[in-house]
């Protein structure tokens, strides 16, 4: 029986845990570390930094698809019922790979983004025994 999101099953209540507090973590490490990739892009473009075509290859898949890539995952794992554990980890290693074209997001980004992978990547479903009277609202 389905009572306001919660399973009732014979003695036990289930809920499935949405990742908010983790997923918002990730969404902003990834904004962070696109935004960085974004300047040092401008800073290339302008011709500051005397770059040439490694400098934007290396950006490209070190700082644009990392951050797209953490905030797409991140708002993956916002739903129930997907597979926390595959999200989490590729979350926390796309973190790692933004060291190398945007440079982690100046450090901020890859810590908040690592720190929501992990959260997602160790969520666990909320389980709690309920009484022989209505369902518990976990």
């Amino acid at each position: 029986m389905l009572y306001k999101g919660v399973i009732n099953t014979p003695n036990m209540a289930k809920r499935g845990f949405q990742n908010l507090d983790a997923a918002v973590s990730s969404i902003v490490g990834g904004a962070i570390i696109l935004g960085v990739a974004f300047q040092i892009f401008l800073l290339i473009y302008n011709g500051t930094s005397g770059a040439t075509l490694n400098s934007y290859l290396i950006l490209i898949f070190g700082g644009f698809l990392p951050g797209i890539g953490i905030i797409v995952l991140s708002i993956i794992s916002i739903f129930p019922d997907q597979n926390y554990k595959l999200l989490g980890g590729i979350i926390s290693v796309i973190s790692f790979l933004s060291w190398l074209g945007a440079d982690g997001g100046f450090l901020i980004g890859f810590i908040m983004a690592l720190i929501g992978g992990m959260m997602i990547y160790f969520n666990v479903a909320i389980v709690a025994r309920s009484s022989s009277g209505p369902p518990s609202k976990v």
